[in-house]
């Protein structure tokens, strides 16, 4: 029987010792794990200031572990910024989807696709 709890970052950590689950959930557990550190220490020092020991120490994951799924920091970024374009482009194709129709047919450029021009938006004055 697998045990499983809830870490800070907020994905599920497994608790050590045999646990039963197949290598491969394990290790995607893990790497989610290690994604969602990798956001917090960019947040909070930056990607030129992470390094590998603030994301294996939020993930509580080992050094090994880390390398067994990413080869170096930059791909363990460059995987995390990767998921977090996907959830941004997934969240505005479903804002998208739930539009007006009218606001679905405009097109980059400004223009409708009915070739009127589409209203500019209005930019804030910085007065209240």
């Amino acid at each position: 029987m697998a045990f499983i709890y809830k870490t800070r970052t907020g994905t599920p950590r497994l608790r050590p010792g045999p646990n039963g689950l197949p290598r491969g959930q394990v290790t995607e557990i893990q790497r989610s794990r290690m994604l969602a550190a990798a956001v917090e220490a960019v947040d909070e020092v930056g990607y030129a200031r992470m390094t590998v020991a603030q994301v294996i120490s939020r993930a509580r994951v080992s050094r090994k572990t880390f390398y067994d799924v990413f080869p170096d920091r930059e791909h363990c970024f460059l995987e995390t910024y990767e998921e977090v374009l996907d959830r941004a482009r997934a969240l505005a194709g479903s804002g998208h989807e739930r539009r007006a129709p009218a606001a679905a047919l405009v097109v980059p450029g400004g223009v409708s696709a009915c070739g009127a021009p589409a209203r500019p938006r209005s930019r804030p004055t910085g007065r209240r």
